[in-house]
């Protein structure tokens, strides 16, 4: 707690100091005592610049690796990604190398976001809420056409289709 409480943003963490560490407590014996108290501290670097705990609030995502590698900058501009939480892209990397860091975030209740779930979860919803901004409708439709044929759960076109018009989503 006293190392963190100098960090004001995620711009201080040097995240593979961060994943060294993570991967150093996933061989504690006494991590599952620690959980609670871990999830407390303000040390994971947020996309966004900000550095968050993992306790209450929204979950914290970190991207599957495939689907950080599809998105574009300019995806990451649009303001669904603001809601989710996304652990910053070097934190990724950590954990894409090292099984431990990725489990130790699992533990720390660290939700990793696959296409399935950033489609039917984020983007869909988003194309139907009143609160998306319409200038940002084209690009959100792009998105989910373009991650489309990595959903598992979407199978053809039509079904998407039918997932769209299911969800009052607002189309161009």
């Amino acid at each position: 707690a006293e190392l963190s409480s100098g960090w004001s943003d995620a711009g201080d963490v040097d995240t593979r100091w961060l994943g060294t560490v993570l991967k150093e407590l996933r061989r504690d014996p006494q991590l599952s005592n620690s959980l609670a108290s871990l999830r407390k501290l303000r040390v994971l670097p947020l996309a966004d610049g900000r550095l968050e705990s993992a306790a209450g609030g929204a979950p914290l995502h970190l991207l599957g690796a495939l689907l950080a590698g599809e998105l574009l900058p300019r995806d990451r501009e649009l303001s669904v990604f603001a809601s989710l939480r996304l652990l910053h892209p070097d934190l990724l990397e950590a954990a894409a190398a090292d099984s431990d860091v990725l489990s130790v975030l699992s533990l720390l209740r660290v939700e990793t976001l696959t296409h399935d779930a950033l489609v039917l979860s984020h983007l869909i919803p988003a194309l139907a809420s009143s609160a998306t901004p319409p200038a940002e409708l084209p690009a959100l439709f792009c998105l989910v056409h373009r991650l489309h044929p990595r959903c598992r759960s979407l199978g053809s076109e039509g079904q998407l289709r039918r997932r769209l018009v299911a969800a009052r989503a607002r189309l161009l």
